[in-house]
């Protein structure tokens, strides 16, 4: 009884807050957008025991909320606990602010790794590069990567510890509905290198608008009908494009561009999806791509061991233009079939994108190779995206095992529709087929890089990225060094979905999930052909992110990735 009075009096005190049976129903009909949508639902279930269907708990969560702001963490947490970077929920808030500071985690502290000296002039604040950050306003970072961590989670608890240490100095409303609630100056408790504890008075750099409270009755979004139909395309693939982006979700589009925009072109882990590696080439590193705006890639070659190295950074598989790309990545294979003894390929930090992957690893193969595909949980928009698909190759009169694969994939994409939960069998990814041909030119000669390959993996190699990595894997191309990637193994269209009427929310979805061609056996894993929340797990070991990394700027990294490459090498040679 004392319970509902405070909720009543709460609700009397807070005019304009969204009424419970508002809350309800904004958050019924989200859940029914997972079970609509969401692909890997059964798939959570079995791995991580989370069952998104049991709403119970949520709901008397929802009725014991006091304001709109707490309806948004529950909503918040209710898809975080998918544990899928796909899958985001993201209230309408524009509000963010900024301490100035990027940390990240090193040996499990979290330590400072850049610092906006135009917020933070070093003439008042004293932080440097590889100093710890202890508290903010008395709270230990640890509980704030346990609170943050509820919100959000990115497929893998490693990153998305790093994610929710980002958060404690820069604080996005969008992710964390609190977060208008800061203090104007915060004490930031920092502990140098020599071991003395400071504490800073940062005042935050705050923009946007805030949300305190949600209108009851806001008019209810449409949804665009997208252009027509031309009455003819060439192109019988363009309508499947949308099953072709496996991006990385980074936490807001609108935060993360205002974040780049704010320190120099880096995201909230520094050197996501950038050119430019997240360590300095070895003394002897001779550049080659990187050097211009205009270069996608980032390459060069040096020495070790008596072995001649070519280096080549990916940093996503979404190049602005896919022309240029391709044309770079082809003088490169070339230039290092000719000049180096072994090629190591950089893919850490990689937020994914669409099918360049496939473009990127046919380049590294000397033989046909198999190509990991994708279950579907069917829509309306995908059943009809393939019908057009079909259509247009009949139009265009394609070759005729082209029309009988397409029209096997529309019926079985009909038949999973049609079901209660269905999901398709494996269909392939980037084209018609699970096989992958090498690249020959007119006379029949390869153009690819025959000789040893090691591919760098990490924990933010993601979605498109871990596809890649699984190709080189699974055809036992070549050598992963790293750490296990991200497990964004699932495919999620480009725009977010409406997700609630009342409270204006978005949220992105997982449509899809990638399918290896055979079952893997990792320890602390069931056996499974999945990616997602399992990753591309690597063949070394090796970890970047140590205090001692962030003090050389990964010196220690690349002399370890670069004596095991030798070592490839030389193995690979007797």
């Amino acid at each position: 009884m004392r319970r509902l009075l405070l909720i009543l009096l709460s609700a009397a005190l807070l005019p304009g807050q969204l009424t419970l049976d508002q809350k309800v129903h904004d958050f019924q009909n989200l859940a029914s957008l997972y079970m609509k949508h969401y692909a890997p639902l059964e798939w959570k279930k079995q791995l991580l025991g989370v069952d998104a269907r049991q709403i119970t708990p949520w709901l008397a969560r929802i009725q014991r909320s006091l304001d709109d702001l707490d309806f948004l963490e529950i909503c918040a947490e209710y898809v975080a606990s998918l544990n899928d970077v796909h899958a985001v929920f993201l209230n309408g808030s524009s509000f963010m602010a900024d301490s100035g500071l990027f940390v990240d985690i090193y040996d499990g502290k979290v330590l400072v790794e850049s610092v906006n000296r135009q917020l933070l002039p070093r003439s008042r604040y004293a932080i440097e590069v590889g100093d710890e950050l202890v508290a903010v306003d008395g709270k230990p970072v640890d509980q704030y990567i346990l609170e943050f961590s509820r919100l959000l989670k990115l497929g893998h608890e490693g990153a998305t510890r790093r994610f929710a240490a980002d958060l404690i100095v820069f604080r996005p409303q969008g992710n964390v509905p609190r977060a208008h609630e800061l203090p104007e100056v915060s004490d930031f408790d920092i502990r140098a290198q020599d071991g003395t504890l400071t504490t800073h008075k940062i005042k935050w750099d705050r923009f946007g608008y805030p949300v305190t409270k949600l209108g009851p009755v806001p008019a209810p979004s449409t949804l665009s009908l997208g252009p027509r139909r031309e009455a003819v395309a060439v192109d019988y693939r363009r309508p499947l494009r949308e099953v072709e982006t496996w991006t990385a979700r980074q936490h807001n589009a609108r935060v993360q561009g205002l974040r780049e925009q704010k320190a120099d072109g880096e995201g909230f882990v520094l050197g996501w999806g950038r050119r430019t590696p997240a360590f300095v080439p070895p003394p002897n590193f001779v550049q080659r791509l990187g050097r211009f705006p205009s270069d996608f890639h980032f390459s060069g070659t040096y020495t070790a061991g008596g072995k001649r190295l070519g280096y080549l950074r990916i940093p996503n598989f979404s190049p602005p233009s896919a022309t240029i790309a391709v044309r770079e990545i082809l003088t490169e294979i070339l230039f290092f079939e000719q000049n180096t003894d072994g090629l190591i390929v950089d893919i850490t930090r990689n937020t994914g994108g669409g099918c360049y992957l496939l473009t990127a690893a046919t380049l590294l193969m000397k033989d046909r190779f198999q190509v990991p595909g994708q279950q579907l949980r069917p829509s309306l928009q995908l059943v009809n995206g393939f019908q057009q698909s079909l259509e247009i190759a009949r139009e265009v009169e394609a070759e005729p095992w082209i029309i009988a694969l397409l029209e096997s994939y529309l019926s079985q994409v009909v038949s999973a529709y049609q079901e209660n939960r269905g999901m398709t069998g494996p269909l392939p990814v980037c084209g018609v087929s699970f096989e992958g041909e090498p690249v020959r030119d007119r006379d029949g000669s390869l153009i690819a890089y025959t000789k040893p390959l090691v591919v760098l993996i990490d924990e933010f190699s993601a979605s498109a990225a871990e596809i890649f990595a699984a190709i080189i894997q699974d055809n036992k191309r070549g050598l992963l060094i790293g750490r296990r990637t991200m497990g964004a193994g699932g495919l999620s269209f480009v725009q977010p979905m409406n997700a609630t009427v009342y409270s204006e929310s978005f949220s992105t979805m997982t449509v899809g999930l990638l399918v290896r061609p055979n079952t893997v056996s990792i320890a602390g894993f069931p056996e499974t052909r999945f990616i997602e929340n399992v990753g591309v797990h690597p063949d070394v070991f090796l970890e970047l992110m140590t205090a001692g990394n962030l003090g050389s700027r990964g010196q220690t990294y690349v002399q370890d990735f670069t004596g095991a490459a030798v070592d490839w090498i030389l193995r690979n040679e007797r």
